[in-house]
């Protein structure tokens, strides 16, 4: 094997290559049956370098799973298979596989690695990102959930909605609206403030009696029964008319308001009295929500080292932590570095309003450590789910180490089945030059073209939207320790899938750690929202803040 061969598929199993460098591999191996032999060599010796996942080789090159899976099972065939031939006919079909997909769309995340015909189904246009005391006539909306193209009632409660295309509408029920697209929507009855800054100028807004387009602001809708409609320009500038006249009313200025009659082409203007977007998120007092949490390890006990066993507080599992069966750690040749876990106490900087660092941690030592505990609630991509995570890391400082020498380093945090432990999986971490990644257990991964500071302490923060048809949805963001938090998810995640579908029951939670230096691992909550998970501080009714 030369050197050159060796870089590129370096490239490709690290995510760092080009179309031109993945379309050469490609080719490659379809022509040469000896550099797929090398390429099975490598793959088998880069496969222990993330976290009990198979490569991260782009999903439109090749399935490294299966070659994964026919490298394991061929060496367990008895003497009467020939394990060389099964490793070389794997190797064919997955060039095949490879080289057929590299001309097609991007590959499926289906249950079996191929690609399925979805089901039509609307498409979803926003967030509901904030949720309190809500009912919603006819459909099950919980916070975190999206919404799709159409109709949608809120009878009571506070809601805020982030379009796709960036605006946020937050609404006091009762209140009848339709999504038409990521940058459209139309109010039938009730209030809405929109809040539509930093690029998401241009959304616009219907009425029965009127059309009002932002231009960068903050403005408020109220509809009335009859149909009648006011507008209340609070900051920047809109551009106001009527629902059925071309010259309309022209640009509304902040401090302005107008009101347009239910017969349509009529209006005048009226005193500004609407309430700011801030205003009402303060009213409705966003707090966390612990009592949802589903599942917490914030590993409470005395500094120094248990048994595996003993670790057996928090809440939401089915038993304590252990060390991987046979069977979960026939992948891999390395035997853990320790068995005990080594509770140390005050080794994190903890920026956020959370008790982890200081009542207990878990240190991950320098080598080799999986730690897998079960849960009560297995989370089922079966069904139409949401369900976030949080977990607190330290990093240690990689700067002297060369990059070359630091593809092992890394924690991650892996949801696996008890049913099929090398099935479908979801695991997030950090790649080896401390980018934010999502694997899905087939060797596809989805990383975030941003880097993360080492050295500090880390909060990790994932969310996993499952469907019963269609498409998942998995987001991951790292916040570090200068890094707000929010009362509702962010804007922008650091990595967010497309294409993954998957039915498997995640009901096992696995802690890898790998490299030359210790980690520190914390506070990792489970529930259904992202305040069920995320420490923020309660914004009190007259705080001076506003976001």
């Amino acid at each position: 094997m030369n050197a050159e061969f060796e870089q590129l598929m370096a490239k490709v199993c690290d995510g760092r290559a080009s179309d031109i460098e993945r379309a050469e591999l490609t080719e490659r191996l379809r022509s040469d049956p000896t550099a797929c032999d090398d390429y099975l060599r490598y793959v088998d010796l880069h496969s222990a370098l993330a976290d009990e996942m198979i490569p991260s080789v782009e999903s439109n090159l090749i399935s490294c799973k299966a070659i994964g899976s026919a490298s394991a099972a061929a060496k367990a065939e008895p003497r009467i298979f020939n394990p060389a031939l099964f490793l070389k006919l794997a190797a064919v079909l997955a060039v095949l596989f490879a080289f057929a997909n590299f001309f097609r769309a991007p590959m499926n995340w289906s249950r079996h690695g191929v690609d399925q015909q979805h089901q039509v189904i609307a498409p979803a246009l926003a967030t509901l990102v904030f949720a309190e005391n809500c009912e919603w006539i006819g459909e099950g909306l919980r916070e975190g959930g999206r919404l799709t193209r159409g109709s949608h009632v809120l009878n009571h409660g506070t809601a805020v909605i982030r379009m796709d295309g960036g605006a946020e509408l937050v609404m006091d029920g009762p209140v009848e609206f339709e999504l038409a697209t990521v940058g459209r929507a139309r109010l039938h009855r009730g209030k809405i403030t929109v809040r539509a800054e930093d690029g998401a100028e241009g959304f616009t807004l219907d009425t029965p009696a009127s059309e009002v387009v932002d231009l960068g602001t903050e403005f408020a809708v109220k509809v009335e029964t009859t149909g009648a409609t006011e507008v209340h320009c609070l900051d920047g500038a809109i551009e106001c008319r009527s629902s059925d006249s071309a010259s309309g009313t022209g640009v509304l200025r902040a401090g302005s308001a107008v009101r347009f009659d239910a017969t349509a082409g009529q209006s005048r203007p009226v005193e500004l009295n609407a309430t700011r977007f801030s205003e009402l998120i303060r009213k409705a007092q966003p707090r966390e929500r612990r009592d949802l949490m589903r599942v917490y390890e914030g590993f409470f006990y005395e500094a120094g080292r248990y048994p595996p066993g003993e670790i057996v507080r928090g809440k939401g599992w089915a038993g304590p932590w252990r060390l991987r069966t046979p069977l979960e750690s026939q992948r891999h040749r390395e035997p853990d570095t320790t068995t005990d876990m080594h509770i140390v106490h005050g080794k994190l900087n903890v920026a956020w309003p959370v008790p982890g660092g200081r009542l207990g941690m878990l240190e991950m030592p320098a080598g080799r450590t999986y730690r897998v505990r079960p849960m009560s609630a297995p989370i089922d991509l079966a069904s139409e789910n949401v369900t976030y995570f949080s977990m607190m890391t330290q990093e240690p400082d990689h700067s002297f180490r060369a990059k070359a020498a630091r593809p092992q380093e890394g924690v991650r945090l892996t949801f696996r089945s008890s049913e099929d432990y090398w099935g479908d999986a979801l695991s997030f971490g950090l790649s080896s030059d401390q980018r934010p990644v999502v694997n899905n257990g087939r060797g596809d991964s989805t990383r975030s073209a941003q880097s993360i500071p080492d050295e500090q302490s880390l909060l990790w923060i994932g969310k996993i939207l499952s469907r019963a048809d269609g498409e998942d949805e998995v987001s991951f963001r790292i916040y570090g320790q200068d890094d707000a938090l929010d009362f509702m998810e962010p804007a922008e995640w650091h990595v967010s899938t497309r294409g993954l579908e998957m039915k498997a029951r995640l009901d096992l939670v696995l802690l890898t750690s790998h490299g030359t230096s210790p980690r520190i691992v914390d506070e990792l909550r489970i529930g259904p929202t992202w305040r069920s998970v995320v420490p923020i501080r309660q914004m009190a009714a007259n705080s001076p803040e506003s976001k």
